[in-house]
């Protein structure tokens, strides 16, 4: 049956003189499961993903497969991911009678910074520093 409610159905039965009625009952369970689309971090960094779990209480299982080969938490619902690259997390939330499954794409920035080989001024000098983007087209912002 498909109800947004709990029903209750009976099934009456007869033949001639006799008569039987059976009963069965639906309990409708709902589960939900709520988290941020993506993130973005610099690499060596890590970010904090919260799922929120809706209706029923639920035991929640990480993983980085979609097939949930590599569980990556213990008996907690949020984690700290510190991903290498850019990868989709996975989370599955299962109570008694229901699952349900979500992702969020975690994309990972590597920033890396070259210097030009140090030098020697003398006093009253002046020396213009500058700094080229590795990422044409993204705010970068240098504090010197």
């Amino acid at each position: 049956p498909n109800s947004s409610v709990n029903t209750i159905y009976t099934l009456a039965m007869s033949s001639h003189y006799c008569i039987d009625t059976i009963t069965q009952s639906f309990f409708r369970h709902e589960l939900g499961l709520e988290i941020q689309d993506s993130f973005e971090m610099c690499d060596y960094d890590s970010v904090y993903i919260s799922p929120t779990v809706l209706y029923d209480i639920a035991d929640v299982i990480w993983s980085t497969s979609y097939l949930f080969t590599d569980t990556i938490n213990s008996n907690q619902s949020a984690i700290w991911a510190t991903p290498d690259s850019t990868m989709y997390y996975y989370c599955l939330a299962a109570s008694e009678y229901c699952e349900v499954f979500d992702s969020t794409l975690i994309t990972v920035y590597n920033v890396s910074i070259d210097a030009i080989p140090d030098f020697n001024i003398c006093d009253g000098d002046s020396v213009q520093l500058s700094a080229i983007s590795q990422y044409p087209g993204q705010n970068i912002v240098y504090d010197w």
